[in-house]
């Protein structure tokens, strides 16, 4: 243990480095997890709620003297913001998680207590995920087939899961299996608990819609109807009510105490993907469907109060906000996740996110404090989003009024560009107009004239062209003449070379001299 101790001291030595073993494991570099506290954020209403006073514009309540505004950790808490959008839509990229084995994530559930995160993939595994870090915690190999639904019990205590094979299987929360049943023939698309836990019901794709006792893991009723795949179900938070949609088109309303369809509904003109439940008011349910719409339904009329328009492709998972009773969030076959409210008077989206995955959407599930959504996708991904941290929000902002103002300012200089050719191409048009009839009279003018004129000026040149041709040829036999003087020069020059060197020069071959 000399080696961790204080160098300082005398008697530490060090480690003899050819002692030192190598173990083979990587060495990498530490760094910060991502993480949300949103505990933080809930003691800060908790010390500021005593000055809260009233608008008596919105009758919203709001802080005095909030002039801190950074923040993720000291924003407050969604379900104060619950008037305004803005302030706690999860839009902002936290983390993306990946399971070692790549698969589509078929399915994602948070538990009740929001401490973990579970989620089914399509090769039949159940991983947990830490809610707060989104670190890996464990993995188990849950069925032999793709999973399609995940639900929790409203204590947390147990969870239910349910396969391609039409397996359904029994869970603990620490990932132990309990017990397996045999729910259905065929691949069960859904599931969906009673509000007492007591019951739960299954859609499939042999068309009906199942009701079992969750002490028993028996089949108590079979509701017949749909005329093929059930594609989801959904129990009514509160009430006897049950909500399906299939592939033949309808959505339907079960009475699950008797074998009875109480309505059919015939409200889209593709495959019917989703129905949800809306737990606040319980009148209004959301459906999705593959022709790209989604539609609010109140049960009070039997009539469609909403479409909301904006995927540009299948509307693939729908899940209504946990702390706002008018604010849900869809996925798409493309990617893309789309933010909307109810109760506003334009049916446009509040937010987009284009490219949220690569992928389907399959599933999207709120955290129960509704600051954190988790997507997962085709991609093999979970994702989780967040709200945006205020002084991030600042800056964007910022960039895009700068932005703007140098577009605006760039629109300004091209239009006065534009302006000005304008200008210079209307002058030059008048000048022209003005100077074409000047130039017409003096064209006029100097066309005119005698012939006898014309004939003497022809003359004139011809006498003044043959004047040049003889310069020329008197200044070319000059210019010959001195180019033969040069010539002879330089010959003189070559045989007396000892002009040159003014001295006399001897020849070393022929024994010549020259002075």
């Amino acid at each position: 243990m000399d080696f961790y101790e204080d160098p300082n001291e005398s008697n530490f030595q060090t480690r003899d480095p050819n002692k030192t073993q190598f173990d083979g494991r990587q060495i990498r570099e530490s760094f910060m997890r991502k993480t949300i506290n949103y505990h933080s954020s809930v003691v800060l209403y908790l010390q500021k709620r005593i000055i809260r006073q009233t608008n008596s514009l919105d009758n919203q309540e709001v802080l005095k003297n909030e002039k801190n505004g950074r923040y993720l950790s000291y924003s407050l808490p969604t379900f104060y913001q619950n008037h305004n959008y803005t302030q706690h839509l999860p839009t902002y990229f936290v983390h993306s998680s990946l399971n070692k084995d790549r698969c589509p994530i078929n399915v994602i559930s948070f538990t009740p207590s929001a401490r973990r995160l579970i989620t089914g993939s399509s090769r039949g595994e159940l991983t947990l995920w830490d809610g707060f870090t989104f670190n890996f915690v464990t993995i188990s190999q849950g069925h032999n087939s793709a999973i399609r639904a995940i639900k929790w019990t409203s204590d947390g205590k147990w969870f239910v899961t349910a396969d391609q094979d039409g397996k359904i299987m029994y869970w603990e929360e620490n990932i132990k299996n309990v017990k397996n049943i045999q729910g259905h023939e065929k691949p069960i698309r859904d599931l969906s608990f009673s509000p007492t836990d007591f019951k739960f019901c299954t859609g499939s794709d042999d068309s009906y819609v199942k009701i079992f006792d969750f002490a028993n893991s028996k089949e108590e009723r079979v509701l017949t109807g749909h005329g093929w795949i059930v594609r989801c179900v959904d129990w009514h938070p509160w009430k006897g009510l049950i909500a399906s949609g299939s592939k033949d088109r309808f959505i339907r309303l079960w009475d699950p105490r008797v074998k009875k369809c109480l309505t059919s509904i015939h409200g889209h003109k593709s495959v019917v993907t989703r129905v949800k439940w809306n737990k606040f008011n319980g009148y209004h349910f959301l459906s999705s469907s593959a022709d790209q719409l989604i539609k609010l339904w109140d049960i009070r009329t039997m009539k469609s109060v909403q479409t909301f328009r904006g995927h540009k492709c299948e509307v693939s998972s729908i899940s209504w906000s946990p702390i706002n009773e008018n604010f849900f969030v869809s996925g798409g076959a493309n990617g893309s996740i789309i933010y909307w409210a109810t109760n506003r008077n334009t049916i446009l989206p509040l937010h987009k996110l284009e490219n949220g995955h690569d992928g389907y959407v399959w599933d999207l599930a709120w955290h129960p404090l509704g600051h954190i959504l988790c997507s997962s996708s085709n991609d093999n991904s979970v994702r989780f989003w967040g709200r945006m941290d205020p002084e991030i929000g600042r800056e964007k902002q910022k960039e895009k009024t700068e932005q703007s103002e140098f577009q605006s300012q760039e629109l300004e200089y091209e239009e006065e560009q534009e302006e000005v050719e304008i200008q210079e191409e209307i002058v030059t048009e008048e000048n022209q107009q003005n100077i074409d009839p000047f130039l017409q009279k003096e064209d006029g003018f100097m066309h005119k004239g005698n012939k006898t004129e014309s004939k003497g000026n022809s003359q004139k040149n011809h006498q003044n062209k043959y004047n040049l041709n003889n310069i020329e040829i008197e200044n070319q036999t000059k210019e010959q003449e001195d180019q033969k003087q040069t010539l002879k020069n330089s010959k003189e020059n070559v045989r007396m070379p000892g002009l040159l060197f003014g001295k006399p020069f001897t020849d070393g071959f022929t024994g010549e001299t020259w002075i």
